[in-house]
C-alpha cells in the first residue's frame, strides 16, 4: 500500500497570541479569530454541531443539557433537557430538528423540534452510551453509534430501527455519511474504520492502518476522501473508493480526537485532546498551513 507522509513545512507560521492572517509564500490564509466565549454549561462540553445554515450552534454537555447559541451574537437561544449526560448532537438537513445522544444511564437518543423546543421522539435500542449521531444527507435516515459496539440505522419517518451493524469489537466512537448517503463510515476503539452499505446494512470494507484507537472520521464534500483521527497522534487520509491509505499527517504531538472538513473541502482541521491544539491542512497537497497552539481544555 503506497502512502505519503506530510509534516509541517518551514514556511508555516504558528498562531498563538496573534489571531491574524498567516502568510505562506505568496498566499494569505485567513487566520482564526476568537468571536465569542459561550458560557452557561456547568460541566464538560462534548461534540458540538452547527446548523445547516451556519447560524446556530448546538452544544451537548455532561450537565445533561443541549444549549442552542446564536453564532452572530453569541446569545443563548434555547435549552434542551436531555435527562442524562449528553455527548453528541446533530441537526436534520432542513434545520428543523436536533437529535441528542449520550447517557451512561439514559442510553437513548432524543429528537427535538426547534420550533417548539419539545421532544418529538425517543429512540430506544442501544445498550451502551451513544457516542455519535448523524443524519443522512437526504434526511431520510439517522445513524447512531455507541459503547455497545453497534451502529444503528433509523428511518426518520416512522422512527423504526432499520439495521444493526455489529462488526466492531470495541466501542464505536464516530460515524460519517458519504455525500450521496449510500455509505456510512464508522470508527472504533478496535483501531479500525469500517464502511457500510446503508440500503442493506452490509459491511463493504475494513480500513486498517492506525496504531491507536480511532476517535473520529470525516468524509470530504467531494466524496473522494475519508479523514480519520487517532490516539496514535496522526491523521490518515483514505481513498474512499479503494480504501487505500494515501497520506499520513504527522503534525500533532498528542492524541488527535477530532477531524472536520471545512471551506467546501479546501481545508481539513484536526484537534488534539490533551493540549487543545488545532491544525489546519490544505487538502490539495495535505500540507499544514495553520497551527493554533491551544484553543482550550479538550477532554
Amino acid at each position: 500500500m503506497s502512502k505519503a507522509k506530510r509534516t509541517p513545512k518551514s514556511s508555516t507560521e504558528k498562531i498563538s497570541s496573534d489571531p491574524g492572517s498567516v502568510r505562506i509564500g505568496e498566499s494569505i490564509i485567513p487566520g482564526v479569530k476568537l468571536k465569542h466565549v459561550l458560557k452557561g454549561h456547568n460541566d464538560s462540553v462534548y461534540r458540538m454541531a452547527l446548523s445547516p445554515d451556519g447560524r446556530t450552534l448546538a452544544s451537548p454537555s455532561a450537565d445533561e443539557i443541549v444549549r442552542l447559541w446564536d453564532i452572530e451574537s453569541g446569545q443563548l437561544l434555547q435549552t434542551l433537557e436531555h435527562g442524562d449526560s449528553v455527548v453528541c448532537a446533530a441537526w436534520s438537513p432542513d434545520g428543523k430538528m436536533v437529535v441528542s445522544g449520550g447517557g451512561r444511564n439514559y442510553k437513548r437518543a432524543r429528537i427535538w423540534s426547534i420550533e417548539t423546543g419539545k421532544q418529538i421522539k425517543e429512540l430506544v435500542g442501544h445498550t451502551g452510551m451513544i457516542n455519535g449521531i448523524s443524519w443522512s444527507p437526504d434526511g431520510k435516515m439517522l445513524a447512531s453509534c455507541a459503547d455497545d459496539r453497534t451502529i444503528r440505522l433509523w428511518d426518520t419517518e416512522s422512527w423504526r430501527q432499520l439495521h444493526i451493524l455489529e462488526k466492531h469489537t470495541y466501542a464505536v466512537t464516530g460515524i460519517a455519511w458519504s455525500p450521496d448517503g449510500l455509505i456510512l463510515c464508522s470508527c472504533s476503539l478496535d483501531n479500525t474504520i469500517r464502511l457500510w452499505g446503508t440500503i442493506n446494512g452490509e459491511e463493504l470494507q475494513v480500513l486498517i492502518g492506525h496504531n491507536g484507537l480511532v476517535s473520529c472520521v470525516a468524509w470530504s464534500p467531494d466524496g473522494q476522501s475519508i479523514a480519520s483521527s487517532s490516539h496514535d497522534r496522526t491523521v490518515h487520509i483514505w481513498n474512499a473508493e479503494t480504501g487505500e491509505q494515501t497520506y499520513s499527517l504527522e503534525g500533532h504531538t498528542n492524541n488527535v480526537v477530532s477531524v472536520c472538513f471545512m471551506n467546501e473541502g479546501r481545508f481539513l482541521v484536526s484537534l488534539e485532546g490533551e493540549k487543545g491544539a488545532a491544525v489546519f491542512w490544505r487538502t490539495d497537497n495535505w500540507t499544514e498551513v495553520i497551527h493554533i497552539d491551544k484553543i482550550g481544555d479538550i477532554g
